[in-house]
């Protein structure tokens, strides 16, 4: 597919590009020299000094104009971060992509990025490294051009790229139907969404060839085996017997006739476009030794459903295709997970799509190993340090975040359980079930906290409790979390951060029983 260039008119590129400030100031300098060069010398002098401050005046112009003019249509956005020059005499990396480079949720102690660093011992082709970490959480390439990579690419003279690390591709379907982007029909969606994806990787890559650096692209993991379809639903057009449907995979689930390989194999062909129905198939073929077939199945159940968080088959596809070219290399960010996990699951994810900590580091290797090979070094350069099994690197340790990793997963799930009350059952109990799993070291951790931390966390863990409640039409338990956040003095407006909390509060417990402003 062909490639995209952003909008920008000419005259911004110009204003954007140094030698045109240089040369703006610079001749009316250089002029002012040649016609004092015979006055004395008190005036030479003057001029030598009116002639390097309006050189000075040029480089302050320059970057002036790239602060001051706005980026072109194609590389507006969220705010992403701004790079900055590397120092002189170092090899500069720059990585971009979603939550997954930037670090959530272990960031800023453990990054892809710091992995790289760390992993090749701070140098790369035999200079310091420099990497930067231009990642945005919720990025996609359906968005457009990310502004921060592509001045890197744009204006090599100033950032010198070696190199480019990239990981995105979970959140392409998300953001076109936020932004409204892309049809609104599955067929038609995913046609633009690969279409668009392909398009802008291409971009990025054809623009690094042409600054001479290296392009290094993962091929984006999931939670395969260990997370059932969030989003499943009947394909349009399908005319189901649902409770035939559910017969049968309540029987598969329950393994009747040894396997139960017999009633998920009916639940696919009651609904051939249904997400679930392919991830319990994927089970029992596991249960049956048929392997490469449940592989197929899982793929096939991520691919199906209508949640779509989860980069799919086809866009890793156009990724290969895109290395096969020559046009970037590849990382397999799965092959390096199951270097040390037996399987894409829970054991090796926190949710979706975002890998536990040390997960992190076998994929931040896996980009080392790739930029080794990709920038000429000297002959004696040793090759980048595997990650370690137990123990974290100085500079590395996750600890400190093991707390709000889990508070930030569970309110991740909390806002996904939201959205899915008036979707599939199933799939919102496994939510709320995944909103408990991550409460619940929270809860063990208390009584080991100092008295403040305690409090403030105890809110954070019954508040929670209580939405989870609340949608699992559990009142009793919604109004024990309640009373302790009443008895604390902690039930107000503050507790509740975006407005759905409010309202299912009303609406299940009453308006009486909604929090007062704090």
């Amino acid at each position: 597919m062909g490639t995209h260039r952003a909008p920008e008119a000419a005259w911004r590129r110009l204003a954007r590009t140094r030698w045109l400030w240089l040369t703006v100031f610079g001749l009316p300098a250089l002029a002012l020299l040649v016609r004092t060069r015979r006055r004395p010398r008190a005036e030479r002098l003057l001029a030598l000094v009116v002639g390097g401050l309006l050189t000075v005046s040029g480089l302050l112009a320059e970057r002036v104009a790239g602060r001051v003019l706005p980026p072109p249509p194609e590389l507006r956005g969220r705010v992403e971060p701004r790079p900055t020059a590397p120092p002189a005499g170092h090899t500069a990396v720059y990585a971009w992509g979603e939550s997954t480079m930037h670090g959530d949720v272990f960031a800023p102690h453990l990054t892809i990025p710091k992995v790289v660093a760390w992993s090749l011992r701070g140098t790369l082709g035999g200079k310091p490294l420099t990497v930067q970490n231009l990642a945005r959480p919720g990025a996609s390439l359906g968005e457009g051009l990310p502004q921060g990579l592509w001045t890197v690419l744009t204006e090599p003279e100033r950032y010198r790229p070696a190199a480019v690390l990239v990981y995105v591709g979970h959140n392409e379907f998300a953001n076109a139907r936020r932004d409204r982007l892309a049809p609104n029909e599955p067929e038609a969606e995913r046609r633009w969404v690969h279409r668009r994806y392909d398009a802008t990787l291409r971009t990025l890559a054809a623009q690094a060839r042409k600054v001479g650096a290296a392009f290094i692209v993962a091929l984006p993991t999931s939670n395969l085996r260990g997370h059932p379809p969030p989003g499943p639903r009947h394909a349009p057009g399908e005319r189901v017997d649902e409770a035939a449907f559910e017969t049968a995979l309540a029987a598969a689930e329950r393994r009747e006739g040894d396997t139960g390989l017999p009633a998920a194999r009916r639940a696919v062909a009651l609904s051939p476009g249904h997400a679930w129905a392919h991830f319990v198939l994927a089970q029992r073929l596991v249960g049956s030794g048929r392997e490469q077939a449940a592989g197929d199945a899982y793929e096939r159940a991520r691919d199906l459903d209508y949640n779509r968080q989860r980069a799919t088959r086809a866009q890793n596809a156009l990724i290969r295709e895109l290395c096969d070219e020559g046009l970037a290399r590849c990382v397999d960010a799965s092959a390096a997970l199951l270097r040390r996990y037996d399987a894409l699951d829970d054991s090796c994810f926190i949710d979706l799509h975002h890998p536990v900590a040390r997960g992190h580091g076998l994929i931040g290797v896996a980009f080392a190993r790739a930029l080794a090979a990709a920038v000429p070094g000297p002959a004696d350069q040793r090759p980048p340090w595997p990650f370690p099994e137990q123990g974290w690197p100085a500079g590395l340790d996750p600890t400190a975040a093991t707390q709000e990793r889990y508070l930030q997963t569970a309110a991740w799930y909390l806002g996904l359980a939201h959205d899915q009350l008036r979707g599939y059952p199933r799939a919102l109990r496994d939510s709320l079930a995944r909103v408990e799993r991550n409460l619940q070291p929270l809860r063990q951790a208390l009584p080991s906290l100092p008295a403040r931390e305690r409090r403030a966390l105890a809110n954070r863990v019954d508040t929670a409790s209580l939405l989870a409640a609340l949608m699992a039409n559990n009142t009793q338990a919604a109004k024990a979390a309640r009373q302790a956040l009443l008895g604390r003095g902690a039930w107000t407006l503050g507790q509740l951060r975006q407005p759905w909390m409010l309202d299912l509060v009303r609406r299940r417990l009453g308006s009486d029983a909604a929090p007062s402003a704090p």
